[in-house]
């Protein structure tokens, strides 16, 4: 349980006790409407905000064992830290004793070291995102009288 599941919660819980919703501005209206002590910032986003991260991807890889050849069971690290300065290596503990040192897992391809901040990230999507003809055509038969 993460605290952003009981944010989830209360948001379902507001909605449930409103008609219904029609346009996704009755949704920020709502989202917002939802905690009167400190209530959520909604961003609404637009085509443009999305960027895709194939071009880091290929750079990285998927690795399961640290510089020194100890397999990485990711299931029991206990301790995670990233370091700004090491970007695509992993620092982390199998517990939190303060005695046990910090292993490290690189996700650089080997020989592809570059600099992430130097990666300019296209937009995911360069038109507008056309809605599947199956939800269309369910929205236009609920629309019709019957």
């Amino acid at each position: 349980m993460l605290p952003c599941d009981r944010d989830f919660g209360n948001i379902e819980r507001f909605l449930r006790k409103r008609m219904t919703i029609y346009t996704p501005e009755e949704y920020v209206q709502a989202v917002m409407q939802t905690c009167k002590v400190n209530p959520f910032k909604v961003r609404k986003m637009e085509g443009n905000n999305f960027v895709t991260v194939e071009p880091i991807l290929k750079c990285m890889t998927v690795r399961t064992r640290t510089k020194t050849g100890m397999k990485v069971n990711f299931r029991d690290i206990a301790h995670l830290m990233v370091c700004r300065d090491k970007v695509g290596v992993l620092h982390f503990k199998h517990s939190h004793s303060e005695s046990d040192a910090w292993q490290q897992v690189s996700f650089h391809k080997r020989g592809r070291q570059h600099k992430l901040a130097k990666f300019s990230l296209p937009q995911k999507y360069n038109s507008q995102r056309a809605l599947p003809k199956n939800k269309v055509d369910d929205v236009l038969t609920n629309l019709r009288p019957t």
